[in-house]
């Protein structure tokens, strides 16, 4: 698994938008050598996971694993970790439902500037759309020059510090190296803003470098009642 991706899919009674987000990873580049995509299935009762294809595009292994109980949603996310991990996978990015990638080749891109590079996050841009799949917003997120970049996290940190602003979240823009210290990890306790803690912790690593590309890795769904946090 040295170099592959695990594409965590959390998920509690997700319907068809389930399909409709694990069908989204076969409109990327990527391909089953490079990336699984791992549906965590958090007790369901709907029987959403049922029909799910063996793969996706360019032969993407899509693997349900059930909880044999039920972890809550936080918990579910680092379900997700730690078996990625355990299985060998060296990078993990998330996809929650409902939530899409966006067709091409940004995250074998993305993928590839961390392998080159030896980076331990990897940001993208992202989309913002309405159920009608619609674009609301392009998040940038960080500007920069060219279509790709590398920088120590420490100078992030600083530039976040400065601006009171931190454009490290959503998670579903964001590919991680499952580092041997165990993080990225959620707190239960703080089921708010632990995507964003979990992501400034990770990045607060001394050694810890940046991979950013200037492209869309996916699109997040606007509904009624979600919201997440890029500042704290």
């Amino acid at each position: 698994m040295k170099g592959k991706l695990a594409i965590i899919v959390p998920v509690r009674n997700g319907g068809t938008l389930l399909h409709t987000t694990v069908h989204s990873c076969g409109l990327s580049a990527i391909s089953g050598a490079e990336a699984e995509v791992l549906v965590f299935d958090n007790c369901s009762e709907d029987r959403a996971t049922d029909g799910l294809p063996p793969t996706v595009g360019r032969d993407i292994p899509v693997r349900v694993i059930h909880n044999d109980r039920d972890f809550g949603r936080v918990g579910n996310w680092n379900r997700g970790v730690q078996l990625a991990r355990e299985r060998g996978f060296e990078f993990a990015t998330f996809l929650f439902v409902g939530d899409t990638w966006v067709e091409g080749d940004t995250a074998a891109k993305l993928l590839d500037l961390m392998r080159t590079s030896g980076s331990d996050l990897g940001l993208a841009q992202y989309l913002t759309i309405d159920e009608s799949g619609r674009i609301l917003r392009n998040s940038a997120r960080i500007s920069f020059t060219g279509a790709t970049s590398v920088l120590p996290a420490q100078a992030l940190l600083h530039a976040m510090m400065r601006r009171g602003h931190l454009p490290i979240t959503p998670l579903q823009a964001n590919i991680y190296r499952l580092r041997a210290d165990n993080r990225p990890e959620f707190d239960e306790r703080r089921p708010l803003t632990t995507d964003l803690d979990a992501t400034l912790e990770y990045v607060a690593h001394d050694s810890c470098s940046i991979a950013l590309i200037a492209q869309p890795l996916c699109a997040w769904l606007a509904r009624k009642g979600r919201v997440f946090c890029t500042s704290g």
